[in-house]
């Protein structure tokens, strides 16, 4: 298997701030599917089944087995400026910049203090560095 690239910071953040909210939300979230259509042809027992997101208009296309539900391929086709191509997958660091473009643009975030929740998150408040170690919450 092909080793992917990862997209870097600086390409996430000019990307996640040019796309929409839906595009926006949908790679935070993920897709919210509708089914559009679905064909089925009895002879090769095979159906072809189409969903379409609600926030972002990217369809999702699937053949499977008409008799065991078995999915045979899957492919989206997206919409203009979705993908970021030629950038990389968006992993750790772009995950957290999509995740931080999300919260300040859809919540009215206040300031105050907080209490932190976890152990986890009171140890990473405290350790002085720009990128805070990740750990299970407790």
């Amino acid at each position: 298997m092909a080793e992917q690239t990862r997209a870097a910071v600086e390409d996430v953040q000019k990307a996640a701030r040019a796309w929409d909210q839906d595009q926006l939300e949908c790679r935070m979230y993920g897709h919210s599917w509708r089914p559009m259509s679905a064909r089925r042809d009895h002879a090769v027992n095979l159906i072809k089944a189409v969903y379409e997101c609600y926030r972002c208009g990217t369809e999702r296309h699937q053949e499977l087995n008409g008799r065991t539900g078995h999915v045979y391929a899957q492919w989206y086709v997206y919409g203009p400026d979705y993908l970021m191509k030629g950038l990389g997958r968006i992993t750790g660091d772009g995950r957290d910049v999509l995740r931080l473009e999300t919260i300040t643009r859809t919540f009215n975030v206040k300031r105050g203090k907080l209490d932190p929740h976890s152990k986890a998150t009171k140890e990473a408040i405290d350790t002085p560095s720009n990128v805070t170690p990740i750990a299970q919450a407790s």
